[in-house]
């Protein structure tokens, strides 16, 4: 049994052991609760140690943690990848009156209105996010025991009013993408341009053949690439961790890790980056660097923008998922392993929804059902 320190409570959550650094002293006549917590022991002491000495000579701030530092706190203890907490730091801007009031005065009322100020101008996803946020901020706060209860618990997530407009479909998915394809193939300006077109153009031809996530193409090695058994072996993913982006880590669930099968046509495209350099990873630019998403993103909506275009790569994946599942009538376990989706479910929530032209279809069964009179 680890060795008790004073002034440190151990708390076991979700699979997890925190540590945190809690004791009373007095501000100014009034009693105050002083609470920091950390993942591991060792910090925990160094910091208690530390605040103890500031609390004999100084004396420490009255007051409790605001919404925002309890924000930064949960993206601590979290180990949360810095991708991920730029993205958590952002959502909170939506309500930015919350962050300066100290955790303790917030109250249902206050993340109430906040939530309904978003229901005409952002969307259900977006609410939701910002729910999500303020959620494991008063988590984060009864961990650190600055609450007993989450004001949370009394906030309905409000309905978004906003109007959403669908653009009109002028092109097929696929002749935008045989023009953005084209593009990038007949490019003919500076060399290193050039090459990373080529690179940015198999890129996109992999997803679309295989259907895999852009960040799972982005990690593809040599050694993930079988000739002779034709297939490919999807082990990792291109991500961030707590500080730096753009670097290679684990899969996020068990069952995104896989085996695809390749097509003709896949093939051709790995023996063309096969020959294009010798690095081992595939996807890599003039530069050196393995191609980034800033590039992909920025690169791909300038060519949109010049040829009127509206795409993202994520379409490439949907795409494939249509083709598996309503062209190809694959069983749901099939469509489910080749995707990497968690669970079966997700596979036919997201992609297993009919089109234009299997209404014309179905309801022409129904006419033709119909008995003579």
């Amino acid at each position: 049994m680890a060795k008790k320190e004073k002034y440190i409570k151990v708390k076991h959550y979700k699979n997890s052991t925190y540590y945190t650094v809690q004791f009373s002293y007095d501000s100014m006549g009034r009693k105050s609760t002083y609470s920091k917590t950390f993942r591991t022991m060792k910090e925990a002491i160094h910091h208690r140690d530390i605040k103890r000495a500031e609390l004999i000579t100084q004396g420490l701030p009255t007051g409790t943690r605001t919404v925002i530092e309890l924000l930064e706190d949960h993206i601590n203890i979290s180990r949360m990848a810095c991708t991920t907490a730029k993205r958590k730091r952002s959502t909170m801007n939506r309500v930015s009156e919350l962050k300066d009031i100290p955790i303790a005065k917030l109250t249902p009322l206050d993340i109430q209105r906040s939530l309904n100020s978003l229901v005409y101008d952002y969307s259900q996803d977006a609410i939701n996010s910002v729910a999500s946020v303020l959620k494991s901020i008063c988590n984060t706060a009864i961990l650190e025991g600055h609450l007993t209860v989450s004001p949370m618990g009394r906030v309905t997530i409000p309905t978004s009013k906003k109007i959403v407009t669908s653009k009109p479909k002028i092109m097929s998915g696929d002749e935008i993408i045989e023009q953005i394809l084209e593009c990038l193939e007949s490019y003919e300006g500076r060399a290193s341009t050039a090459f990373n077109y080529k690179i940015l153009k198999c890129f996109l031809e992999i997803m679309m053949y295989t259907g895999m996530r852009p960040s799972e193409v982005q990690a593809l090695k040599r050694s993930n690439i079988h000739f002779d058994t034709l297939s490919i072996d999807v082990i990792s993913r291109i991500g961030s961790d707590e500080i730096r982006s753009g670097v290679e880590t684990r899969l996020k669930t068990e069952t995104s890790r896989r085996t695809i099968p390749m097509s003709s046509a896949c093939v051709e495209t790995f023996r063309e980056l096969f020959a294009l350099s010798d690095n081992e990873y595939l996807f890599t630019m003039w530069s050196g660097k393995i191609l980034y998403e800033k590039y992909v993103n920025n690169t791909l909506a300038g060519i949109c923008e010049e040829m009127g275009l509206d795409f993202h790569p994520y379409m490439l994946r949907h795409r494939a998922a249509t083709k598996i599942i309503v062209d190809g009538k694959a069983d749901p376990r099939t469509a489910m392993e080749l995707l990497g989706h968690s669970s079966i479910q997700t596979t036919v929530n997201i992609y297993s929804h009919s089109n234009s032209n299997e209404k014309i279809r179905v309801i022409g069964l129904v006419e033709s059902s119909r008995k003579p009179s």
